[in-house]
């Protein structure tokens, strides 16, 4: 079973929720975990206008803090917090 991981973002700007943030383009987010000198990549969906969901292995084991860009607009957004729910 593949674990997921809760993103929940600090603030999103109102021009971001002007539009409908829960259609398929808006809802994507591409998450970035920064570590050293390298970056990794994957990909989140917008679940509430703090809640990003994403896989488990994105941001497990890697020591950097997340960060979000919504794809449609190239806004960033910090990650206040994060978290993996226990199964």
């Amino acid at each position: 079973m593949k674990s997921i991981v809760m993103l929940f973002l600090s603030l999103l700007p109102v021009s971001v929720l002007a539009e409908n943030p829960y259609a398929v383009e808006s809802a994507i987010y591409k998450v970035v975990v920064p570590v050293g000198n390298s970056n990794y990549f994957g990909a989140g969906v917008l679940l509430s206008p703090d809640r990003i969901l994403t896989n488990c292995h994105i941001v497990q084991g890697k020591g950097g803090w997340p960060k979000v860009m919504q794809r449609k607009t190239g806004d960033w957004f910090k990650v206040a917090k994060y978290y993996q729910p226990l199964i």
